[in-house]
């Protein structure tokens, strides 16, 4: 293949296959298929100088010999044409006899031109899938974009999520000020409820049941005095 078909969008003209038709040129002419070459160095080494075993191969004097380099050349605005081509084979014909090289060119022609057919159906099939691939892709652009509003949406979501979090947060933390509030005042009434009874004659000190371990009605022995005060307080 032409070193400009490897490059990463190649531009597809029909020097590309004077080039081919230089390399078959070069096997009809040597008699063999050209040599493996290592595909990395194209583009970096002239293909003059990366085919030279097989160029090697044909005699300067051979009547294709610059035909096959010139349609060898790097650069595809230099190689000749197709006109050019077979203008020279002509020439080649006529005036050196070589009925028979010509012959197996011209079979080799008709060869390409099948080739180039069924490539040429085989890029509206390539293209027509490349079509089919875009709309695809355009339609999982969209289904991309859908989910991006749906993520959007579930983040908004979150957000709120997290305001009423918050709030209920600032509704805990009153609460427990309230209970706190409440627990102190509770104690501060629970702490006067107390002194009004250590203050209080209906309950002298030795009467209080709080202040006695085990059984109140032990206390000094006051029982009975405790029950008739009570009773005639009330």
């Amino acid at each position: 293949m032409a070193p400009e078909v490897f490059p990463e969008n190649p531009q597809y003209t029909n020097k590309m296959d004077i080039f081919s038709f230089g390399i078959i040129m070069l096997a009809v002419a040597n008699g063999k298929a050209p040599q493996t070459i290592n595909m990395a160095t194209v583009g970096r080494i002239p293909e003059v100088r990366r085919r030279q075993a097989d160029i090697a191969l044909l005699p300067t004097c051979h009547p294709l010999h610059d035909l096959i380099l010139a349609c060898l050349r790097d650069d595809a605005a230099l190689r000749p044409s197709a006109a050019e081509v077979h203008q020279r084979l002509l020439e080649i014909q006529q005036g050196t006899g070589g009925s028979q090289v010509t012959a197996k060119l011209d079979e080799v022609l008709v060869a390409l031109q099948q080739q180039a057919e069924t490539i040429s159906a085989m890029r509206g099939q390539i293209r027509g899938e490349i079509h089919e691939i875009r709309g695809e892709i355009h339609e999982i652009r969209g289904d991309v974009q859908e989910i991006r509003g749906d993520v959007q949406e579930i983040r908004g979501d979150v957000q709120e999520i997290r305001g009423d979090v918050q709030e209920v947060r600032g509704n805990v933390q009153e609460i427990r000020g309230d209970v706190r509030e409440s627990r102190q005042q509770f104690s501060r009434e629970l702490q006067e409820l107390r002194d009004e009874m250590h203050a209080s004659p209906v309950f002298p000190p030795a009467a209080r049941p709080w202040e006695c371990a085990g059984d109140p009605w032990r206390c000094a022995g006051e029982s009975p005095a405790i029950l008739q005060r009570t009773a005639r307080a009330s």
